[in-house]
């Protein structure tokens, strides 16, 4: 049994990936809502790939006239950035970023490890191109850094207007990484493919922007009403985060949320603060369950909970600083 292997358990109808081997007799899974739960490996059996297309076969239906077999691609199409992990044996990955566009692109990739930046590689990619920047071991995922993906386009034709930088902080997560498995473009071969921002033609308000007017905004306030002093309580829902909440897409506002969380956790860290409690509010649970997420692979953080459950139910969450 390995880290990445689909298994289920033998009491329950629960199936996960396994994230992490604890010892001999232990493992770590991580079952479809998100949670990772440490498991006996007798508790547990691997689900063969196979057992799914099996046991799902449908009842035979009375043969047709099959129709005319589409003209085959001869691989993937899809344009965009991405950071691709090709298998080189069971335990070990090489890590590229592919560039499948006609722009040219800039980048920058650094590992954020104790809440310092690394840098690992620099360059330029021109289009359809790819580059390994590093391997990683698939028995070490839980170990794996986060990686922080820096993108500058170089559009090969004329613009109305500029393409927005691309910033993306990557560390994958089990349940969908060992889902990703695909035809990879420029590679030609199968890799757990992870794609990054948007292609050249971007949209204009992407979340980093938004990040950036809001504090544009925050330095153009009177500096009276400013304190320097990170406040300890975090509202992180959107009408507290910018003036026209309506104005922002859907797909932005996670991205925001959590870009927020992360600066305002930092200044804390940097500050000496002892805890932070952040507002997330219940919603789906998604903005909670990422904050628990990340919080829980930090180690500056001593501890955290929900906070004041009186007050916020599971909307809040306390955070203890080391």
């Amino acid at each position: 049994m390995n880290v990445g292997d689909k298994v289920r358990m033998l009491r329950g109808k629960e199936e996960g990936i396994v994230t992490k081997i604890i010892d001999q007799k232990l493992i770590e899974i991580e079952i479809e809502d998100g949670f990772q739960i440490p498991v006996l490996k007798t508790e547990v059996v691997p689900v063969a790939r196979e057992e799914a297309s099996y046991f799902r076969r449908e009842i035979p239906q009375p043969q047709q006239a099959a129709p005319p077999t589409p003209a085959k691609k001869r691989g993937p199409t899809q344009e965009g950035h991405f950071v691709a992990f090709k298998p080189l044996n069971d335990r070990v990955v090489s890590v590229h970023l592919i560039n499948n566009t006609e722009d040219i692109i800039l980048y920058s990739i650094l590992e954020e490890s104790n809440g310092m930046y690394h840098s690992v590689l620099s360059g330029h990619l021109k289009a359809r191109q790819a580059h390994k920047f590093t391997e990683a071991d698939m028995h070490k995922f839980d170990q794996w850094p986060v990686w922080h993906i820096r993108l500058l386009l170089h559009p090969g034709q004329p613009l109305n207007e500029l393409p927005a930088p691309v910033h993306q902080r990557l560390h994958p997560k089990a349940s969908s990484f060992f889902r990703s498995l695909r035809e990879t473009p420029v590679l030609n071969t199968k890799s757990y493919l992870i794609p990054l921002g948007a292609a050249s033609k971007l949209a204009v308000a992407t979340a980093e922007e938004l990040q950036n007017k809001l504090e544009d905004k925050r330095e153009e306030a009177p500096k009276a009403a400013v304190s320097q002093r990170t406040p300890a309580e975090v509202d992180l829902h959107l009408e507290k985060l910018v003036d026209n909440p309506k104005q922002i897409a859907e797909k932005d506002i996670l991205p925001l949320q959590l870009e927020t969380f992360e600066r305002v956790l930092d200044r804390a860290i940097a500050s000496g603060m002892d805890e932070i409690t952040f507002v997330h509010g219940v919603g789906n649970g998604t903005l909670r369950k990422e904050i628990h997420r990340r919080l829980g692979n930090l180690n500056t953080i001593a501890w955290f909970k929900d906070a004041q459950k009186e007050k916020w139910g599971y909307g809040a969450t306390l955070v203890r600083l080391k």
